[in-house]
């Protein structure tokens, strides 16, 4: 079918073995998702057939397979757009991110889904299901209802605006927060301020100093600079100046102050998600978080 032929083409849609990350570049992402989520919609379609007499091959096998393929097509994108980090990249991640979005909440509230779980679990074959294929039964008919699955009207789109919207809103919080990591710097021209360095994290910072075409040594925020600088440097002025840059890190306070200011937005992304919580019933939004984790409070 057409959805199945930029396979070969598109490295990311190539799922035969490990993810081939030197060859995926920012104008494939669209269209691999795009694709992937065609062949997926294509899928459940089939499946919604099957869902008045569901059985666990029929609807929560295959659910699960779909759900793991879009994840295997994604999951590669979301890490590259953490290690390396263009604007090219950023922008085909934040054309995405609502396709993504808008597809896990098709599924999320999708009642004919909803309802093929229903039959498995009250059918009289579940008991005859391992413990742990009865527990992701459960567990999916849990996520629908958090998914707002039993929403209705206004609610049921106002909910799907708000994953939606969060989305975008914690994409850019994580897009500041490396900005603000990368922007930082210490840079050194005494030696003697390197008392107690290993000599690899030393060698680290010239290097670092000299792809600058600067003198001395440069220490970052990045973890492999940072952690050995707290750990070991001797000069304890120098410990605290790196503690306060990352510690502040996109925020109104330290030496970048209100540059990468992730402030308004945790403002933002707090209030949908009280309103969400809201919306399905719960008090506020922890109670919401809980109830797909092992924490009972």
């Amino acid at each position: 079918s057409q959805n199945d032929q930029p396979t070969t083409e598109n490295p990311l849609l190539d799922l035969s073995g490990l993810p081939r990350f030197a060859e995926i570049s920012a104008g494939q992402v669209e269209e691999a998702l795009d694709a992937a989520l065609a062949t997926s919609r294509a899928k459940i379609a089939a499946i919604e057939t099957q869902c008045p007499t569901a059985s666990w091959a029929s609807v929560a096998s295959e659910l699960q397979d779909i759900e793991e393929y879009v994840e295997r097509v994604w999951a590669p994108v979301s890490h590259l757009n953490a290690v390396r980090d263009t604007d090219q990249f950023r922008a085909a991640v934040e054309t995405c991110l609502p396709k993504l979005s808008a597809f896990h909440s098709e599924v999320g509230q999708n009642l004919s889904l909803f309802e093929g779980y229903r039959q498995i679990a009250d059918s009289d074959d579940f008991n005859a299901l391992s413990s742990a294929r009865q527990k992701i039964v459960k567990n999916a008919l849990r996520d629908f209802r958090l998914s707002g699955a039993e929403l209705e009207g206004p609610d049921r789109e106002r909910f799907r605006e708000i994953v939606s919207e969060l989305s975008t809103l914690c994409n850019q919080f994580d897009q500041n927060l490396m900005d603000a990591t990368d922007h930082w710097v210490l840079d050194i021209d005494s030696e003697s301020d390197l008392q107690g360095l290993p000599q690899s994290v030393v060698e680290l910072a010239r290097q670092t100093a000299k792809d600058a075409s600067l003198d001395g040594w440069r220490f970052s925020l990045q973890a492999p600079s940072y952690i050995p600088f707290m750990m070991f440097c001797e000069n304890r002025s120098l410990r605290q100046k790196m503690y306060e840059a990352y510690v502040t890190r996109a925020s109104d306070q330290g030496p970048d102050a209100g540059q990468f200011d992730n402030g308004p937005l945790m403002v933002r992304i707090l209030r949908l998600r009280a309103e969400m919580a809201s919306l399905l019933g719960f008090a506020h939004y922890a109670q919401y978080a809980l109830e797909g984790r092992m924490a009972g409070s």
